[in-house]
């Protein structure tokens, strides 16, 4: 969804508070709850891991590609 790829793109931009109201209007995340859904969907389909102090992508050659693809 939109708000699962605005999430990737919070997290591979490195933003730590996803729920704070500057990220979720900045990358337009929807409400906090969403964020707090979207993470534990995107942790089941192996694209997140959780670390300490937030999460990183899964898979180190797909987030080269996702910043590419979204962010650049």
């Amino acid at each position: 969804s939109n708000t699962q790829i605005n999430l990737l793109k919070a997290i591979t931009s490195g933003t730590s508070q996803l729920t704070a109201t500057q990220s979720i209007t900045e990358f337009a995340l929807g409400t906090s709850a969403n964020v707090v859904k979207n993470q534990r969907v995107l942790e089941k389909k192996e694209f997140l891991n959780r670390i300490k102090g937030g999460y990183e992508l899964e898979d180190p050659v797909f987030e080269i590609w996702f910043k590419k693809r979204f962010t650049d």
